[in-house]
């Protein structure tokens, strides 16, 4: 026996025909990859010669499931970022899926699926809406307020036309097109440094217990510099990710650490790790 396939998709007048071969178990089958049209309606129409009565034809409609695979590639287009790092998906190689309170979240590396297992609610808080957006006639004060891009730290018009976005709402400029994806990754903290949210150097942080020397245990007066930081300056990495956050004094400046062995380093360069931190927008507090 031989046959024909007819398929047509919704929304579309084109119909595409496949030539029915014969294949394993007495059966009929034409290889089509049908993976662009994935949850769209197909009508499939067959026409079977050499059947039982001769010709047999029938249609069937019917809709094809995306993989887990394709569910994840759209998923991770739209989360865009790593939900720990900030780093963009796929900078580190292969995305790696968490399954979090019923969401199926995805992190850069294998390295931050801990940190999200341990503490998921930090993690899966939203994150700033990040939109390119038009200039309006009151962009222009803005502009001169604002005067430097928070990204490159070039003044605003030195490379053409300012890019406008709005980051959870909040209008912040941008000398170039290329500064984009920089804020898409790491929204809160370019809204820090051009709001000034940062926790301001003239709040003072006090001392507390010591761990080892010049290394600290945190407070709760400690909380909101903590958060203005975010990420410890030698690792990288999140403060509480190697069982921290611990505060040293670096200058008579506090600089919060995710592990005491990363105290060392701070105090052989101090000003090195103050000028990250400045970099990110944080002003270090002193420490009385």
């Amino acid at each position: 026996s031989r046959g024909v396939a007819g398929v047509s998709v919704e929304g579309n007048a084109k119909r595409y025909r496949y030539d029915l071969f014969p294949s394993e178990g007495n059966a009929l089958k034409a290889d089509v990859d049908l993976s662009r049209v994935v949850g769209r309606q197909l009508t499939v129409d067959v026409q079977l010669v050499g059947a039982a009565p001769d010709t047999l034809a029938y249609q069937d409609v019917t809709v094809l499931s995306p993989s887990q695979s394709e569910l994840d590639a759209v998923a991770i287009a739209r989360q865009k970022v790593c939900v720990v790092s900030g780093k963009p998906l796929g900078s580190m190689g292969n995305p790696v899926a968490v399954e979090v309170a019923g969401q199926r979240l995805f992190v850069c590396c294998a390295g931050c699926v801990d940190a999200l297992k341990a503490n998921p609610e930090k993690f899966t808080q939203a994150r700033p809406k990040v939109e390119v957006v038009k200039f309006t006639e009151s962009d222009a004060a803005l502009i001169t307020n604002q005067a430097v891009c928070p990204v490159m730290d070039e003044p605003l018009g030195g490379m053409g036309q300012p890019i406008k976005l709005l980051v959870g709402g909040k209008p912040l400029f941008l000398c170039c097109k290329g500064c984009i994806k920089k804020v898409q990754s790491e929204p809160e903290k370019y809204l820090a440094m051009v709001y000034k949210t940062a926790s301001p150097a003239s709040v003072v942080a006090t001392k507390t217990e010591q761990v080892r020397p010049g290394v600290f245990k945190v407070s709760d007066a400690d909380k909101p510099f903590i958060t203005a930081q975010k990420k410890c300056p030698v690792m990288d990495e999140p403060l509480d990710a190697m069982g921290g956050p611990y505060k040293v004094n670096a200058d008579g400046k506090a600089i919060y650490i995710c592990c005491p062995g990363c105290a060392k380093k701070i105090a052989a360069e101090p000003q090195k790790y103050l000028a990250v931190l400045k970099s990110q927008g944080v002003d270090a507090p002193a420490i009385r």
